[in-house]
């Protein structure tokens, strides 16, 4: 069976001009009755558009990270210091003591 593709590879811009990523996007066809190329390569650029304006939109409202929601929405009452444990002390090795000979 026929086949036909047709991709693109272009920068797309996220909250700026100075905010970029590299993206491919493709579109394949494959079947007896193949469309022109003209009119895959429309719906192409009309797939590129769209996506650079739902990306652009979805950098207007950045989310609050939920990790720092968290932290800070329960405040500690009295909080009393946890003892930290310290590990005993080891004693040193004491080298062995020397028998004289003679």
């Amino acid at each position: 069976m026929p086949k036909v593709g047709l991709r693109e590879s272009f920068e797309l811009q996220t909250r700026d001009k100075y905010t970029k990523v590299q993206c491919e996007i493709g579109v394949t066809c494959d079947g007896r009755e193949l469309p022109n190329m003209s009119v895959i390569g429309g719906a192409l650029e009309e797939a590129i558009a769209l996506f650079q304006t739902r990306i652009t939109e979805s950098y207007q409202v950045v989310p609050a990270r939920k990790e720092f929601e968290q932290v800070n929405a329960t405040p500690v009452a009295n909080a009393t210091p946890v003892p930290v444990n310290q590990p005993e002390p080891v004693p040193a090795v004491q080298p062995p003591k020397s028998v004289p000979f003679g």
